[in-house]
């Protein structure tokens, strides 16, 4: 059984409390969780990508936290998940290298072409159908339609600062600007839909800066909001990237988080600590 814990009301408290956690347990096999890296709202549920073989696989918890089902353990090495505009779950394969979809039930519904990619991956679906695959290897941005055609292909490097980069997690807001974490100059680069780099959060001490950003996403306001894997913070921004606030801290529990997603006011965590067991959290 997962480990669930449910928090009061802290009246001292004016961001997101901590409603439940979802903890691996020493004692269990397979574990509850294991090495989480993407994470998404499906409806009221939550589905969170495991990374790691052969524990890999999709896993779906309800809004309560507890485990609803697997999806494609051990056959599919997910990274980056979505859902796309069919309602069904799209994630980046490393197995494969490509991106894969299915139904809420687990089956496999479609494929995309075997090695389309050399590294994928964040991926992010907009309004359109349109999918946005992050090439780590490679340092690209990569449209997609839903069949797999490719649209468009852009570098993630900046004209102004290091070409290389490392892209690692990526979100779309509704006036299609394309948010991508970079691990390898620690920044958040904000692109607009023709790939022309508009605005970064650059790396830094400094209490508006990120220190090692992995996952991000978009509010209803089109608010960037940055798990910030090296300060334990959950940071928020405006959509061009100034800060406005520490969303979530160390007070509130943070430690280590890895993968972000937002639906109206509830915010899911996976956190991967150092030496430490993964979590799922749930704040609202």
């Amino acid at each position: 059984m997962s480990t669930t814990i449910r928090l009061s009301m802290d009246n001292g408290h004016h961001g997101p409390l901590l409603l439940w956690k979802v903890t691996r347990r020493s004692d269990q096999h397979p574990p509850s969780i294991y090495q989480p890296y993407g994470i998404t709202f499906h409806d009221e549920n939550i589905v969170l990508a495991e990374g790691f073989w052969p524990f890999s696989r999709l896993q779906v918890f309800s809004g309560r936290g507890r485990s609803v089902c697997s999806i494609g353990q051990g056959a599919v090495l997910p990274f980056g998940v979505a859902v796309n505009s069919d309602g069904n779950i799209v994630t980046t394969d490393h197995s494969d290298r490509t991106v894969k979809v299915f139904d809420v039930c687990g089956e496999q519904l479609l494929a995309w072409k075997p090695a389309a990619f050399e590294w994928p991956t964040g991926i992010a679906v907009d309004e359109c159908g349109r999918h946005y695959i992050l090439d780590w290897s490679l340092g690209t941005v990569n449209i997609h339609a839903e069949s797999g055609e490719r649209l468009k292909e852009f570098r993630s490097g900046s004209a102004d600062g290091p070409t290389y980069s490392c892209p690692a997690y990526v979100a779309v807001d509704s006036r299609k600007r394309i948010i991508v974490s970079d691990v390898f100059d620690r920044s958040v680069k904000i692109f607009d839909e023709s790939g022309r780099l508009i605005s970064r959060i650059e790396s830094g001490a400094e209490k508006e800066k990120v220190l090692d950003p992995r996952g991000v996403c978009v509010d209803e306001q089109s608010n960037i909001v940055v798990a910030d894997w090296g300060k334990n913070l959950v940071k928020l921004y405006s959509f061009d990237g100034r800060w406005i606030r520490d969303l979530l801290t160390r007070d509130d529990g943070i430690a280590n988080p890895r993968a972000i997603a937002i639906r109206g006011s509830s915010i899911a965590i996976a956190e991967q600590k150092l030496n430490e067991s993964p979590s799922l959290k749930l704040y609202g």
